[in-house]
């Protein structure tokens, strides 16, 4: 319904982020300048060619002598106090200017923005239109709502059921699922995914970053002390690489072992570090 509008309040957020992101380093900034050129000599540096090589240097105080006076060279480091005193100044004034134009820009964003249009209207109205882009809530609402097959279960195999009663292989499946439920991330168990020049795939877990309106993927290899298992997984894990599939940026991926079980603590950090 709504398609590449999508990324609209997507590019909104990261854009909003970054802008907060750039107006904190640019006060702190601020502040190391102003407290930089408290401390630093009185006058400015000018800088003159003597040959091709070598450079001569004044001091400038005001406007009695504008050529400024020789500072020698073994006077560097007063030289160099007082280039950095230029640089510092030049930062300053372009950080202020900068802070000031982002200060005005997130005020336009907080007093006007598009996205919140629809949200702030009473609801008799909201019920009456229909907004540029959907609402986290209706984006969640589409997105879990699309059907699909499951991939199904071999008659006899054991049955594991998730706090919401979904079937599931493992009971580190459920601790998975039942976090994600648990912490609001929408997931799909199970979902096909089809690979060009493969079969048709069932990835564990199918995840949604709602802020970021990101899907990835999340495999759980639940057995890798055995040296079989740990084979194929290593297989999967270098055919998703190669469909595009990376650990880190768009799967996400879940190990353990006899002697060393994951459990939810491990989910919730990875939770909360790609899906939040």
């Amino acid at each position: 319904m709504y398609g590449q509008q999508n990324i609209h309040r997507v590019q909104y957020r990261q854009v909003n982020e970054l802008l907060q992101e750039r107006k904190t380093m640019l006060e702190s900034l601020i502040r190391q300048k102003e407290l930089s050129l408290m401390n630093g000599p009185e006058g400015s540096l000018r800088v003159s060619r003597h040959t091709k090589n070598e450079y001569q240097y004044y001091l400038r105080m005001g406007k009695e002598a504008p050529n400024g006076m020789y500072i020698p060279k073994k006077k560097m480091e007063l030289i160099r106090a007082l280039a950095q005193k230029g640089y510092d100044q030049k930062i300053l004034r372009l950080a202020q200017n900068e802070l000031k134009g982002i200060n005005s820009l997130l005020h336009t964003y907080e007093g006007g923005c598009i996205d919140a249009v629809y949200e702030t209207m009473p609801e008799p109205r909201r019920l009456l239109v229909a907004p540029f882009e959907p609402t986290d809530d209706q984006y969640v609402e589409e997105w879990l709502a699309e059907e699909y097959e499951h991939m199904g279960f071999a008659e006899g195999s054991p049955e594991y059921y998730t706090g919401k009663g979904e079937r599931v292989r493992s009971k580190s499946e459920i601790i998975i699922a039942d976090t994600l439920f648990r912490m609001g991330i929408p997931y799909k168990y199970e979902r096909p995914l089809n690979l060009p020049g493969y079969l048709q795939w069932h990835p564990d877990f199918t995840v949604l970053n709602v802020r970021q309106r990101k899907e990835y993927l999340w495999e759980h290899l639940g057995m890798m002390d055995d040296a079989e298992y740990a084979e194929k997984a290593l297989e999967k894990i270098n055919t998703y690489i190669s469909l595009g599939y990376y650990p880190g940026d768009n799967l996400i991926l879940t190990h353990e072992t006899a002697a060393h079980p994951f459990n939810t603590r491990i989910i919730e950090s990875l939770a909360a570090h790609y899906l939040q």
